[in-house]
């Protein structure tokens, strides 16, 4: 099976990245978030669900992709996607 790049990925869920380089998330034309995740960071408290606990203070480096992802969990929050 062929491996998808990073933005290829966020394709095949219906969102284009603001910029390859540093954004993590992205919303799709349908409104839907799309989140790239740490896979460290998933448990799987039951069979139909998947979650990811991470907290955005403990990310550095990367303060526009950490602002944006901020905005769309907010809007995402709001349920005004």
């Amino acid at each position: 099976m062929a491996k998808l790049s990073f933005s290829e990925c966020f394709t095949k869920y219906g969102a284009k990245l603001a910029n390859r380089m540093w954004a993590v998330s992205a919303q799709a034309a349908d409104g839907a978030i799309v989140s790239s995740c740490w896979s460290n960071y998933f448990s799987r408290p039951d069979q139909e669900t998947l979650r990811c606990t991470d907290t955005l203070s403990r990310w550095e480096g990367n303060a526009a992709g950490n602002n944006l992802l901020r905005e769309h969990l907010l809007l995402a929050q709001s349920g005004l996607s």
